[in-house]
């Protein structure tokens, strides 16, 4: 046979009587010889057809070349290097948790370029079936594991993201459980006279989140205007040994609450007692600031003391969402004052709320025709 041309590659019979292709995909960086790669079939021109496939992928833009690398080391990587410097501790601590505990057990030893869509979805039917998570844990597992992957393609490890193309269950949203009237009566009476007592108030009627009234802080209230700005948060450090400290929303934007008058002057009175040169708000009987599982812990007592041991510290927040709905607020309103990143979401969580809320709409209307139009129709 005649030479090949140069950049075609080059075939021989081997010994074995197997054919083999030859091809470069670079240069070793470090020595400057080139990298060349082999494949194999039973003729000529099986091999012929399988290199001008491979030398055709080489040639265009965007080539990765395979790596050895497994999912376990790149994971582990990818947590130290990528998720540590830039996501909050608490978002870290969730992904190596889900990461160390489900995908790298399952996936670990995988190669990168050899894992498939395949081979993935069957790892998120496991995690129902075999560990039964919930559709939103799995959701949450998919998720890390598909930023991960996502980060690989962008670092040229693979050509593609095999995550991309797999099917999720089915996640419906519970539906949110806001405490009544009399349960908030309850509660508030039940916390009277404890230190958790004007924290609960201002929890029931702003909306914030257990860390934000952790780390709110003095040079947040603003007596004047009747507001008070959330931008920080109180978190523990994962670290052996870390303590607690102060950091960004979960939104990671601040955010201003216009407060109820009456919410306002329970911060007043917290002012006039403490000494002057405090700088939490909301503090124990002995001075120290809350934690965030300090406050659920004394909040679940006074629940089974209201016989209500099921409600959640997070239900406060929801039922403040529903009073501001109930009262008369729009959707970008209680977005803003809960500091959600969008309304869709707000009013995704909310809207069985604003439906029954058009329903007393029309009754509003209804009444304002009988009142103002003195003749029926037609």
């Amino acid at each position: 046979m005649k030479r090949a041309p140069k950049g075609t590659g080059s075939i021989r019979r081997r010994k074995s009587g197997l054919w083999e292709g030859r091809y470069t995909v670079g240069r070793d960086p470090a020595t400057g010889k080139q990298l060349q790669r082999s494949l194999y079939g039973h003729s000529w021109a099986e091999v012929r057809s399988r290199l001008n496939a491979a030398l055709a992928e080489v040639g265009a833009a965007g080539y990765t070349e395979p790596t050895n690398m497994t999912l376990g080391a790149w994971m582990e990587k990818w947590l130290k290097e990528y998720v540590a410097p830039c996501r909050r501790d608490y978002t870290y601590r969730a992904y190596s948790s889900m990461t160390r505990c489900h995908i790298i057990p399952s996936l670990g030893s995988i190669r990168l370029r050899d894992l498939t869509p395949y081979r993935i979805q069957m790892f998120y039917n496991s995690l129902a079936l075999n560990d039964g998570l919930s559709p939103k844990t799995v959701r949450c597992a998919a998720g890390i594991l598909g930023a991960s992957l996502h980060t690989a393609v962008r670092m040229r490890l693979i050509q593609a993201n095999p995550s991309s193309d797999c099917i999720l269950p089915k996640y419906e949203r519970k539906e949110i459980k806001p405490l009544s009237g009399n349960q908030i009566t309850a509660l508030l009476g039940a916390a009277k006279g404890e230190s958790i007592y004007p924290l609960l108030w201002t929890a029931i009627f702003t909306g914030m989140r257990e860390a934000e009234l952790c780390g709110l802080a003095w040079d947040c209230v603003d007596f004047d205007a009747g507001t008070i700005t959330v931008k920080r948060q109180l978190q523990k450090n994962p670290s052996p040994g870390g303590g607690w400290h102060l950091t960004q929303t979960k939104s990671g934007r601040p955010r201003v609450i216009r407060a109820a008058p009456r919410i306002m002057n329970i911060l007043k009175e917290i002012r006039q007692r403490q000494d002057a040169d405090a700088f939490f708000v909301f503090t124990d009987k002995k001075g120290g600031f809350f934690t965030p599982a300090g406050i659920y812990q004394r909040f679940k007592r006074l629940a089974a003391r209201i016989g209500c041991p099921k409600v959640r510290f997070h239900d406060i927040r929801h039922t403040f969402a529903v009073i501001s709905l109930q009262s008369g607020d729009d959707i970008k309103t209680v977005q803003s004052n809960l500091g959600h990143a969008t309304a869709s979401f707000t009013l995704d969580i909310y809207g069985h709320v604003s439906d029954k809320m058009r329903g007393t709409s029309a009754d509003r209307i209804e009444r304002y025709i009988d009142s103002t139009i003195p003749f029926p129709y037609p």
